[in-house]
């Protein structure tokens, strides 16, 4: 389920705490209000990740298959040259 799924449902069952698992599988619990921030970094970050998945897409969509250059073209295409440059890096 998703996370603000299960946020949203656990406040609507009138619960005070909402149980999250991480990449491992291992149970956190978290105020409600925590939750909701959890939610929403992931989102954020999805949205970000989905954003420059699809700018790829389209760049992928205009390589001229025709061009001697094709393969290069293609292969020049990385996802992670979508992705904004953090500036905290």
């Amino acid at each position: 389920m998703a996370i603000n799924g299960e946020v949203q449902l656990q406040e609507f069952d009138g619960a005070t705490t909402v149980t999250l698992f991480d990449i491992n599988n291992d149970p956190h619990t978290l105020t409600l209000a925590e939750g909701k921030a959890v939610a929403a970094a992931v989102g954020a970050e999805y949205r970000i990740r989905f954003a420059a998945k699809q700018a790829a897409m389209r760049a992928l969509a205009d390589v001229d298959l025709a061009a001697v250059d094709a393969i290069d073209q293609i292969n020049a295409i990385e996802f992670a040259n979508y992705l904004p440059i953090d500036p905290q890096e």
